[in-house]
C-alpha cells in the first residue's frame, strides 16, 4: 500500500546561515540544476558549532559547503 503523499511533490525553500567553504563546480552555463543534496549533521564528529552541517550535491558533486544552521522558510505543494 502506498502512502497518500506518494504522488505529491513539494517545493521547499531553505535558508542556510554562516555558510563556509562554499564550492561550486560547472556553474555558469545556460542551465544549472542540482537534482539532490544531502545534509550531514557534523555534531557527532566533534566539529565546531559554526560548522554544524555539511551540505553537498550527491549526484554531480557540483556544490558543497558547511553552515551553522538551516531553516525551512517555506513549503509549497506543487
Amino acid at each position: 500500500m502506498e502512502p497518500k503523499a506518494a504522488n505529491k511533490s513539494y517545493q521547499v525553500l531553505l535558508g542556510f546561515s554562516e555558510v563556509n567553504s562554499l564550492k561550486l563546480s560547472n556553474f555558469g552555463g545556460a542551465f544549472n540544476q542540482i537534482t539532490g543534496f544531502k545534509i550531514t549533521d557534523m555534531k557527532d564528529h566533534g566539529w565546531e558549532r559554526s560548522l554544524r552541517y555539511y551540505v553537498h550535491d550527491y549526484e554531480n558533486d557540483a556544490m558543497s559547503f558547511y553552515c551553522r544552521s538551516i531553516e525551512v522558510l517555506s513549503v509549497e505543494e506543487r
